[in-house]
């Protein structure tokens, strides 16, 4: 009976695999070749979550165990080369995950500050003015929604002028006047403040809230606050008879940036990533041929590379949080300057195993290299933000 059923066992056509195409094994559940399971077309709710906890606790563990030990210097990448794979995450995926939270956090730090035209800069959050609500607070983040409000004010005063005489009574003058000095009036001080601060120590010509006064490098140009607020960067162009290709980009670029600033921010951050990336390559190269002696792949500089900064920018978020939520941070900034500096010099010590003077010349050179291309990518980056913002 037993050797009737392995006969009919034997002969049944061999399935298979849905995901592959791979034929499986005769009576095995798993694929031989990509390890999917035999599926028969139904998915079981308790076997779809028994997968997605699987997948998140066993990223989890590789996730945190790589976090600490990124901090001992070269210890994952010396491992990774061991053939020790499966313990960490992938390089690239773990590099993105921490630039994601880096930048996360970095934006907050730089939220109200931005690229314009305008020139100078100013504290955020500066008072500079008081309302019946309490003090008012202008800053280069929120300079066009209140240039907006002004500008809104001043029409409704002017609509005022314009209705017919019998019409504008005492009474009337002195509930809009009121409504006036409360709604626009602190906020016109507080914004010419601001149009001042930002003009001092640059050679550009003080705004007023008549007039903006626009930074284009060899010249100045002032722009109406009205066509400012009202009108879109083509109308302007064409209306104030802007013909040069860069100065047309300059205004166009500049008036959108002036108007969303926190926009042009956080595209500007967000090429931090790929600024990085591409750093890492250029600079893989280059210790390529700092060692090329060593007779070492490409990738592996890469990945050396990956680890390093992935190390460097998870160790910013932690500094950048403990200083904003714990404590604030004095002296100690000095000690995590020093561990990013002498970071990468024993990682390069115990990575590529060569003796104290060859190791601190290369990584002089490497570190010259590394923060002139970071200045030159992202210099680059964020003039091709600029551009296509």
């Amino acid at each position: 009976m037993e050797e009737k059923e392995a006969s009919v066992v034997s002969k049944r056509p061999r399935p298979h695999c849905k995901n592959c195409g791979e034929k499986l094994s005769k009576r095995g559940n798993f694929c031989p070749s990509c390890s999917q399971r035999d599926f028969d077309g139904r998915v079981r709710m308790r076997d779809l979550l028994a997968k997605f906890f699987s997948n998140i606790t066993h990223l989890d563990n590789k996730f945190v165990k790589m976090c600490w030990q990124l901090f001992i210097p070269a210890r994952v990448t010396i491992e990774y080369f061991q053939g020790k794979i499966k313990r960490y995450p992938h390089p690239v995926q773990f590099f993105f995950i921490v630039m994601f939270f880096f930048l996360l956090v970095f934006s907050q730090k730089l939220d109200g500050t931005a690229l314009n035209l305008l020139g100078g800069s100013i504290d955020v959050g500066t008072e500079q003015g008081v309302s019946s609500e309490g003090p008012v607070k202008v800053s280069k983040s929120t300079l066009f929604p209140v240039l907006q409000r002004c500008m809104t004010a001043r029409e409704y005063r002017q609509a005022y002028d314009s209705l017919p005489i019998e019409m504008r009574t005492q009474s009337a003058w002195e509930a809009q006047d009121s409504i006036h000095r409360k709604l626009s009036e602190p906020w016109e001080k507080a914004t010419q403040n601001l149009l001042l601060e930002l003009s001092e120590g640059t050679h550009a010509t003080p705004s007023t809230l008549d007039s903006i006064s626009l930074d284009l490098g060899a010249a100045q140009v002032r722009i109406s606050t009205p066509d400012f607020v009202g009108l879109e960067p083509d109308s302007i162009i064409k209306k104030y008879g802007f013909t040069h290709w860069m100065d047309k980009l300059l205004v166009k670029q500049g008036l959108k940036s002036t108007k969303d600033q926190k926009g042009l921010n956080n595209r500007c951050v967000g090429s931090l990533g790929w600024t990085i990336l591409m750093l890492i390559a250029f600079m893989a190269f280059v210790l390529q041929l700092l060692y090329w002696r060593k007779s070492r792949y490409y990738v592996e500089h890469f990945i050396f590379l990956m680890h390093q900064q992935s190390g460097m920018f998870l160790f910013l978020t932690l500094v950048i949080l403990l200083n904003d939520y714990v404590f604030t941070l004095e002296w100690e900034w000095l000690l995590a300057l020093a561990w990013m500096v002498i970071s990468p010099l024993l990682s390069m010590k115990y990575f590529y195993r060569e003796n104290w003077p060859w190791t601190i010349a290369k990584w002089l050179a490497f570190s010259a290299l590394y923060w002139f291309g970071l200045m030159v990518f992202f210099i680059g980056t964020v003039l091709l933000v600029f551009v296509v913002f």
